[in-house]
């Protein structure tokens, strides 16, 4: 690559860039990346956690040009100009991302996919339309997502089409590199795989914002050991060399304990389901924009430059004027002044299949079979069934279990780590002296129970203490319960 400009910045020293490059992110949409943060709201617990998918995206640009800067001088699978390719996908590869990250991807899935977010695993809940129930309900989306709308965002921001036509790059093949399209698997496999160059940055990234050390993986040394196999059908695969075992399960460990600890942490949760409610209210009233084809029809325009996180605050603002609805208005002064939702209960299970823990299955029953018990005590507090919502979570270490690897698909190829074997290539958790192979097969499952602090007037000392005779009541009802099922199923 000819370096055109050095980027400092603080994870890799200095970032080099080319000229096409530095026009990319010099342009208006790559420059709306600086408004939306990478963590969306995790600066209100993290406080140093402020970073934006403008400098996540120069890092993954930076990595995935290592990585395929050193297979093509190793093993000769890219030239100089797929190099070139490949960075300016991991440049662009956020490039259509929504206002607060995560959170304003959510809305849009809600909104698109409504009908299957209601249905799904409500038991018990009467109040099926109430916001904060549809806001904490966990769903995927591909037909919404963030690189959905960034392929959009490449093939109809004229800025950026003429940039990389300029210089002989298909705006076609960046968008289908970007969405795991692309016919060339060792293309998608740095973008999109169970160890890339996205997930490499923002584990790095993350980690040294938010001051939590769990992602410091050792990056040179993984590059250095990326190798290349074939499959029983001549494919090209990435992988890392059997050599470097230890490092791609200090990665997966890290990136386990990264979701676990920070990504999941109880209260961002709280306050990301409170600001997607506000979101989604918005959208069913009109206030902002209410559904992906409008989305499409502003990505020309400067009105597309303003669809970031200031665009949620400027719109909930004028949202705080219109509103007649007690909820939302104490949504609005919450995320307004940090007053977090209250955890009442949390159970964690990391477990193989169905087989639940008694303290999560009794959590279980009182959420989704009970429910009208835990509504009972709130209403002896005051507590309106409206403020009280529920989350459950799920993550995996690696995505492929050990068990299937008899019929593992080019897919589900992508979704793990391969390991290269003197040319050939199998899954890490296939085995058996690793430690993914047995945590494969199970899973970290989290179940919370929240409600929304309503005590506008109090202070937050005033409000714990309203709160914790709430939950102390709660926890007599759970013991009650687990009791029940410890008697019952020993």
């Amino acid at each position: 690559m000819k370096v055109y400009k050095w980027i400092n910045e603080n994870i890799y020293g200095s970032i080099p860039v080319t000229k096409t490059e530095f026009d990319l992110i010099n342009t208006k949409a790559f420059q709306r990346l600086r408004n939306i943060k990478q963590l969306g709201l995790a600066h209100l617990v993290f406080p140093t956690a402020d970073h934006s998918r403008f400098s996540h995206s120069l890092g993954v640009m930076h990595i995935i040009g290592r990585m395929a800067a050193h297979l093509r001088n190793k093993y000769q699978i890219f030239n100089t100009k797929e190099v070139d390719k490949l960075r300016i996908a991991g440049l662009l590869h956020d490039i259509g991302h929504y206002p607060l990250s995560h959170v304003g991807e959510k809305v849009y899935q809600l909104l698109t996919k409504k009908e299957a977010i209601i249905t799904k695993k409500r038991k018990g809940n009467k109040n099926e339309e109430n916001i904060l129930h549809i806001a904490s309900t966990e769903l995927k989306q591909e037909d919404v997502n963030h690189e959905k709308l960034g392929k959009y965002v490449i093939l109809n921001r004229e800025e950026i089409k003429k940039i990389l036509e300029r210089d002989d790059f298909d705006p076609n093949e960046i968008a289908k590199i970007i969405n795991g399209e692309h016919i060339n698997l060792a293309y998608d496999q740095l973008i999109h795989s169970g160890l890339d160059a996205d997930r490499l940055d923002y584990l790095l990234r993350d980690t040294t914002q938010t001051g939590a050390k769990y992602g410091l993986v050792d990056l040179d040394y993984i590059i250095r050991m990326l190798s290349v196999g074939r499959d029983e059908n001549d494919n090209v695969w990435i992988g890392i060399d059997k050599r470097a075992i230890h490092s791609i399960e200090h990665f997966l460990l890290a990136r386990y304990f990264s979701y676990s600890q920070v990504t999941w942490h109880r209260t961002i949760r709280g306050f990301e389901i409170m600001a997607t409610a506000l979101f989604y209210e918005m959208a069913k009233r009109g206030m902002v924009y209410d559904s992906f084809e409008q989305l499409k029809r502003i990505v020309d325009t400067d009105n597309w430059i303003n669809f970031n996180d200031n665009y949620f605050y400027q719109k909930i603002s004028e949202f705080s004027n219109r509103i007649n609805n007690e909820l939302c208005n104490i949504l609005l002064f919450n995320l307004n002044n940090r007053r977090r939702a209250k955890l009442i209960y949390e159970e964690k299970d990391f477990r193989n299949g169905k087989a639940k823990s008694h303290s999560y299955a009794a959590l279980e029953n009182l959420i989704y079979k009970k429910r009208d018990e835990i509504l009972k005590i709130a209403n002896e507090h005051n507590i309106p069934e409206d403020f009280i919502f529920n989350q459950e979570l799920s993550l995996k270490i690696d995505k492929i279990p050990s068990s299937t690897l008899l019929d593992i698909t080019d897919e589900n190829k992508k979704e793990t780590i391969m390991v290269i074997d003197k040319g050939k290539i199998f899954p890490i958790s296939s085995l058996p002296s690793s430690i993914i192979h047995p945590l494969s097969e199970r899973s970290l499952y989290c179940l919370r129970l929240y409600v929304v602090d309503l005590f506008i007037g109090k202070t937050l000392e005033e409000s714990n203490n309203l709160f914790d005779s709430f939950i102390s009541d709660f926890k007599r009802l759970y013991d009650n319960e687990l009791k029940f099922l410890k008697e019952k199923l020993p």
